[in-house]
């Protein structure tokens, strides 16, 4: 026997760096051998699989996993879930994504200079990214801070400014 659907796991703000892919998930409870259905919600409106417009694709708007590829400024918001059983209907926290469009900006003051250079450093060379080990500088979010992720923060060095 089941009841209303509970979350033990609530969604959590992603990292996601423009670009890249941008997971956002929960866990359901209590559903017994109900299937729950789940309609994924950015600032309020239903989400839909598929391209959105700015240049970005979702998948899973319909399950428990919501992914966003080649995030980009436009994916920027509250996301949450409702989650729908026999039992009843429950909404998730929110998560909040914000897209990185500028990763090399490491101080976050919109300018790639010598005080990111200076953060990026003590990273380089980290093995072992991951989510209790978080790696700002892991650029091309692959586990490890190497030298692509030098790459991509050289050319933001090169430009200055973020865009």
């Amino acid at each position: 026997m089941s009841g209303a659907p509970t979350l033990p796991t609530q969604p959590v703000d992603p990292i996601a760096y423009c670009g890249t892919p941008a997971i956002i998930s929960v866990v359901v409870d209590n559903v017994g051998s109900n299937t729950p259905t789940y309609r994924w919600r950015k600032n309020g409106e239903e989400l839909a699989d598929g391209p959105t417009g700015s240049g970005s694709t979702i998948s899973g708007a319909h399950g428990p996993e919501l992914s966003i590829d080649n995030v980009g400024a436009a994916d920027a918001g509250s996301y949450d879930v409702a989650i729908e059983s026999t039992c009843g209907t429950i909404f998730s926290q929110t998560a909040q994504l914000t897209p990185n469009c500028c990763p090399a900006d490491l101080s976050g003051n919109g300018i790639v200079d010598d005080a990111d250079f200076a953060l990026f450093m003590p990273t380089y060379d980290v093995f072992n990214c991951d989510p209790w080990n978080q790696c700002p500088a892991d650029f091309n979010r692959d586990g490890v801070v190497d030298d692509a992720d030098f790459a991509i923060f050289a050319s933001g060095y090169a430009e200055m400014v973020c865009p």
